[in-house]
């Protein structure tokens, strides 16, 4: 009897070897993958398990904190004390499956951290079952993004840049990217893109550097050097990519393409000729449109398939004469160029360009202002109106002008006589728009009040907002609105002398006119605003 057993259990012993190396010649077993969708409350999250055994049973976990445990399925990275089930399914033949959590509108929740993992049974693994890596998040509100470029030197010394996250549920800053140093004035305007589940955001702090951060836990995840970049990151539409244009690289530019989640460069466009830092995406067919450096008295856009990376022979806009670019846009299946001729004395054109896209194949329409140049644009699309910021430089004052998105060569103006704005300075809201006036800020309005107006296009009706400032006038505005705030949010630089005035963002509730303040880092450059979904 004892020998029957003994020869029983070599069998098996031998079995369990035979089976140890089939395994082995065939590689490793596929490790599941778990991912994630936008946390944003008010909406649902997905927990997508990918490379499953087919109809496999996954069994989804979650905790408040994360951990470190050794299990027989692999490592538990949430806390064993605090990890619960909360739910299960079975995937399909592919190895895909969801689960989907609603996540109640409610502020309450909004920087709550969460750890998912799941545990996928798998017939080849030693235990018949393995821990997918974890997923670490925060429920997400609607934000705001304030750019800063801090500065060299000052009476406390000097501050670094930074990008500066705020949840606009409460109006609180919740998180902060520092640069590697102050960044000079001149150098363009940096604001963030993100990945499509908000898990990776990418942000230009000089033309030399991008920085890849976490926007749930505010960390620095890396940086990627850069040689003479504009600070415009365009984002692929599908959110996978944030494409880095490098306006003067060994004769021509040069277009990166970087992967979010990797944080590499996955891609590259090599362009014959220098650019300037202007350029702008059409979404619906992944184009770029890069501006070329004017060197024949001509303005130039190129056009770049950033799918197939192939590019376009430049194409003319502006007419003879144009040298410089102001803004460039894409509205209404069009694409809209701010340009003007050289300066000879005070005897200059102002210029803007309309073609249908694409590019190409289209009859391209300008119209010439005689000593006004156009130094930002913003569509009105609930009217069919394009707005445009008018400058004569000369003064220096502008004022307001729109023409229909729909090909009007007409462009009346919107009443108001005089305004300075700077390039952040029309926020459209519905059919409203919000217009900064900071005169404080520049010569010879120098020492006037900066103004804050609600403008009615349709109508040209405008209302003064009842606050003002004195000193250093506001530089940016944009209207944040969703399922949960509708809100109007404003910065304005501090200053050292004659009396001691720090950074804000003044937040501005339009349901209830309550105003609130959130001190930022120095000389706020950029704002953008990420609204529920």
């Amino acid at each position: 009897m004892h020998d029957l057993d003994r020869i029983h259990h070599l069998r098996r012993a031998l079995y369990a070897v035979a089976m140890a190396l089939a395994l082995a010649a065939q590689g490793p077993a596929q490790v599941p993958t778990l991912d994630h969708g936008p946390p944003f409350i008010g909406s649902t999250l997905d927990l997508v398990v990918d490379g499953a055994p087919p109809g496999a049973k996954v069994t989804y976990l979650h905790s408040p904190n994360a951990g470190s445990l050794s299990t027989p399925y692999g490592t538990l990275e949430l806390e064993r004390s605090s990890a619960a089930r909360i739910g299960s399914l079975h995937v399909d033949a592919n190895g895909h499956g969801v689960l989907q959590i609603a996540l109640p509108l409610d502020p309450a929740l909004v920087q709550t951290e969460a750890h998912y993992q799941a545990l996928v049974e798998d017939p080849s693994a030693p235990a018949n079952a393995v821990l997918t890596g974890s997923v670490s998040l925060r429920f997400l509100g609607p934000r705001v993004y304030v750019g800063t470029r801090g500065r060299s030197a000052g009476p406390n010394g000097p501050l670094t840049g930074a990008l500066e996250m705020i949840d606009a549920s409460s109006d609180t800053l919740v998180g902060r990217i520092d640069y590697s140093g102050p960044v000079p004035a001149g150098e363009g305007r940096a604001e963030p893109v993100f990945s499509a589940n908000y898990a990776r955001g990418a942000v230009m702090a000089s033309p030399s550097e991008l920085v890849l951060f976490d926007p749930f836990f505010g960390a620095t995840i890396g940086v990627l050097a850069c040689d003479g970049a504009s600070r415009t990151l365009l984002a692929s539409p599908d959110g996978s990519r944030a494409h880095v244009l490098e306006t003067s690289v060994g004769g021509g530019a040069r277009i990166r393409s970087v992967d979010l989640a990797q944080g590499q460069v996955v891609a590259e466009v090599v362009l014959p000729v220098e650019t300037t830092s202007l350029w702008c995406l059409d979404e619906v067919s992944n184009t770029a449109f890069v501006t070329e450096l004017s060197m024949v008295g001509e303005t130039r856009v190129r056009t770049v398939d950033l799918d197939s990376g192939t590019f376009s022979g430049a194409t003319i806009v502006g007419g003879a004469g144009s040298t410089i670019f102001r803004d460039l846009l894409v509205a209404d299946g069009q694409l809209f160029a701010a340009t003007r001729t050289t300066d000879v004395g005070t005897d200059f054109e102002g210029r803007l360009s309309r073609t249908t896209l694409p590019l190409a194949s289209s009859t391209i329409q300008t119209t010439a202002f005689y000593r006004q140049e156009v130094n930002q644009l913003a569509p009105v699309a609930a009217l069919n109106l394009l707005l445009a910021f008018f400058m004569d430089p000369i003064i220096p004052h502008g004022a307001l002008r729109k023409t229909r998105l729909s090909g009007s060569a007409s462009w009346p103006g919107c009443g108001l006589p005089w305004v300075y704005l700077h390039v952040d300075g029309l926020a459209v809201d519905g059919t409203s728009v919000w217009v900064i006036d900071s005169a404080g800020n520049e010569p010879p309005g120098g020492g006037e009040p900066g103004q804050l107006y609600e403008l009615k296009p349709r109508t040209n009706t405008w209302t003064t907002y009842p606050r003002s400032w004195p000193f250093e006038g506001p530089t940016s505005v944009v209207v944040l609105a969703d399922g949960l705030v509708h809100k109007v949010y404003v910065t304005a630089p501090g200053q050292d002398s004659p009396i001691n005035i720090a950074p804000e963002l003044l937040s501005i509730d339009l349901s209830n006119s309550a105003e609130a303040s959130v001190t930022i880092g120095w000389a706020p450059e950029s704002l953008r605003v990420i609204p529920l979904p």
